[in-house]
């Protein structure tokens, strides 16, 4: 248990404290990626790149989207 999530479960008295704790976790880091992409990037919208972008992604596709309900149900 990471120690966004006990603080979670110390505060919100019981259960929902580790999936508060990793909300807030991802928020934070969401927060941080968008404010380093905005620095150092240039949005540019090409479609070959972008559909060789998803084609290269969606392999892993199925296994993120288990790992992260397992990450969410592992309570």
């Amino acid at each position: 248990m990471s120690t966004g999530s006990a603080l979670f479960v110390v505060g919100c008295d019981g259960r929902p404290g580790p999936l508060y704790g990793l909300l807030a976790e991802a928020g934070l880091a969401l927060l941080g990626g968008l404010v380093i992409m905005a620095r150092i990037s240039r949005i540019r919208w090409d479609a070959s790149t972008v559909k060789d972008a998803l084609r290269f992604c969606w392999r892993s596709f199925p296994a993120r989207w288990f790992l992260n309900i397992t990450a969410v149900s592992d309570g």
